[in-house]
C-alpha cells in the first residue's frame, strides 16, 4: 500500500513540473528575443568596424605586402627542375614472355621497388610560404564578408508593394558579397589542388627520369602557381576596395531602404 501511495503522489508532481516548464519556456522566449536584439546591435557595430576600418586596413596591408621582394621575383628564381636518382630499369619488362600473369607480377614488384627507392622531395619553399599567406587572407576575408552579409540581410524590410529602390540596392550589394565569397572559396580549393597536382607531376618525373619534359613540367607548374598567387593577392586587395566603396556610397539605402523604415542604425 505504501508503494501505491508513493506512485500516486508522483503523478501530480509531474504535472506541476510540466506547468513550471511551460512558464520557464515563455520566460526564456522573451529573454531570447532580448538577446537576439542585443546580438543584432552588436552585429551592426561589428559590421560598422569592418566596413569603415578593417576593409581600408586590408587594402593598404595587401598593397604593402605586394611590394615585398618575395612577391616580385623573377620566374627563374621560383624553383628548379627536380633531380632524382633513377632506379635500375626493369629488364623483365622487355622480355618476350607470353605468360601475361607473370608479367603483371613482375611489373607490380617493380613498382613496389620503385616506391621504396623514391627520394624525399620537399615542397617549393617560396610557393609554400605564399600559399600560407594567401590562405590566411582568404579566411579573414570570408569571415568579414559573412558578417557584413548577415548584417545587410537583417536590414532588409518586410516585403511590400512599391518603394523598393533601397531594397534593390541591398540585393545588389548582397550579390557582390556573394560573388566575392564564392571567389574566396575557389581560391582555397585552388590552393589544395596545387599540392595534389604537383605531387602527381613529381611522381611522374621520378618514374620517367629520362623524359626531360616531366621534370620541366614541375618547374613550369611552380611558376604558374606563383603568378596565380600574386593574382589572388591582387584580387583580394581589389575586392576590399570595391566593397568599401560600394557600401559607403550606398550606406543610407542599405541601413534604411525605405523612408518609413525607422530601424535604428549605428552608422
Amino acid at each position: 500500500m505504501d508503494k501505491s501511495k508513493k506512485k500516486t503522489n508522483k503523478i501530480p508532481n509531474k504535472k506541476q513540473n510540466s506547468e513550471k516548464n511551460l512558464s520557464i519556456s515563455t520566460d526564456s522566449e522573451e529573454a531570447l528575443l532580448e538577446k537576439l536584439s542585443k546580438y543584432r546591435d552588436e552585429l551592426a557595430t561589428k559590421a560598422h568596424t569592418i566596413v569603415h576600418f578593417e576593409f581600408p586596413k586590408k587594402v593598404f596591408y595587401l598593397e604593402k605586402l605586394l611590394q615585398e621582394p618575395i612577391w616580385n621575383l623573377e620566374l627563374s628564381e621560383i624553383g628548379e627542375e627536380p633531380t632524382s636518382t633513377s632506379s635500375t630499369p626493369n629488364t623483365n619488362s622487355k622480355s618476350e614472355d607470353t605468360n601475361q600473369s607473370k608479367k603483371r607480377k613482375l611489373s607490380e614488384s617493380a613498382e613496389e621497388n620503385d616506391n621504396k627507392n623514391i627520394p624525399s622531395i620537399p615542397s617549393n619553399k617560396i610557393i609554400a610560404q605564399l600559399v600560407s599567406t594567401v590562405k590566411k587572407e582568404v579566411i579573414d576575408m570570408t569571415e568579414m564578408v559573412t558578417t557584413v552579409k548577415l548584417w545587410i540581410h537583417l536590414n532588409i524590410p518586410r516585403i511590400e508593394d512599391g518603394n523598393n529602390f533601397g531594397v534593390g540596392i541591398q540585393e545588389e550589394t548582397l550579390g557582390e558579397l556573394g560573388r566575392i565569397e564564392e571567389a574566396a572559396a575557389a581560391i582555397l580549393e585552388s590552393l589544395t589542388n596545387y599540392f595534389i597536382a604537383r605531387a602527381k607531376l613529381l611522381s611522374r618525373a621520378h618514374k620517367y627520369p629520362a623524359i626531360a619534359d616531366c621534370a620541366h613540367a614541375v618547374k613550369e607548374f611552380d611558376e604558374k602557381e606563383y603568378l596565380n598567387l600574386r593574382c589572388f593577392c591582387i584580387d583580394l586587395r581589389n575586392n576590399y576596395a570595391i566593397l568599401h566603396d560600394m557600401i559607403v556610397k550606398n550606406l543610407e539605402k542599405i541601413t534604411k531602404p525605405r523612408a518609413s523604415n525607422h530601424m535604428e542604425s549605428l552608422f
